[in-house]
C-alpha cells in the first residue's frame, strides 16, 4: 500500500486514454525500460566505458525480465532511480534531493536510498540541499500515509513505522 505513484500513474493513463489498467501498466512499464536503459546508456557512456559493452548491456535478459511484475513498481522505481543518478552525475544536487519525494511515493525503500544520499553527499552537499532531501522524503512518506490509510495491512502485520525501519537494514 507504500507504493502510490506508479498505480496513480496507470490510474491516470486509463482515466486520461480510456485504456485499461493492465495497458496503463504496460504503458508505464514501456516508458520506464526505455528511461531506465537511456539513462544506464548515457552514465556509461559519460564515464568512459569501452563502446563494446554498450551492445552487450542492452542485450543482458535483466531487461525483458523487468516486464514479469509490472504491478510491482520495480521498473518504474529504477527509472526514477536513473534520474537521481543523472541528476548526481550533473552535480544538480538539488534536483537530486527534489528526486526523494517522488521517490517515497514510488516505494517505501527510500529512505535508504536517501540514507546513503547523504552519506555519498556529505561532503559535497549544502545545508539546503540536505534539508530539501529530508523534507522531501518526510512529504513523501506523509503524503503515502494519508493515501494508504484505508489500506489492508501488510503480510506481516506490523506497523507501517516498523515496517520502514526494519526494511533499512533488511534490504
Amino acid at each position: 500500500a507504500s507504493r502510490q505513484l506508479g498505480p496513480l500513474i496507470v490510474r491516470a493513463l486509463t482515466h486520461l486514454f480510456h485504456i485499461s489498467v493492465q495497458t496503463g501498466f504496460l504503458i508505464e512499464g514501456v516508458l520506464s525500460l526505455i528511461f531506465f536503459m537511456s539513462g544506464v546508456l548515457y552514465l556509461l557512456m559519460r564515464s568512459g566505458a569501452l563502446r563494446i559493452i554498450l551492445p552487450a548491456v542492452v542485450g543482458l535478459l535483466f531487461w525483458s525480465q523487468q516486464f514479469n511484475a509490472l504491478v510491482m513498481p520495480d521498473l518504474f522505481y529504477g527509472a526514477l532511480l536513473c534520474g537521481l543518478l543523472i541528476f548526481l552525475y550533473r552535480q544538480n544536487f538539488l534536483a537530486a534531493a527534489m528526486m526523494m519525494f517522488p521517490l517515497a511515493l514510488a516505494r517505501e525503500s527510500t529512505l535508504l536510498t536517501l540514507v546513503c544520499f547523504l552519506i555519498a553527499g556529505w561532503r559535497r552537499l549544502r545545508t539546503r540541499e540536505v534539508i530539501i532531501a529530508l523534507v522531501a522524503d518526510v512529504a513523501g512518506m506523509v503524503t503515502v500515509g494519508r493515501l494508504a490509510a484505508n489500506a489492508l495491512p501488510n503480510r506481516e502485520h506490523i506497523s507501517p513505522a516498523l515496517y520502514l525501519v526494519g526494511k533499512m537494514p533488511w534490504n
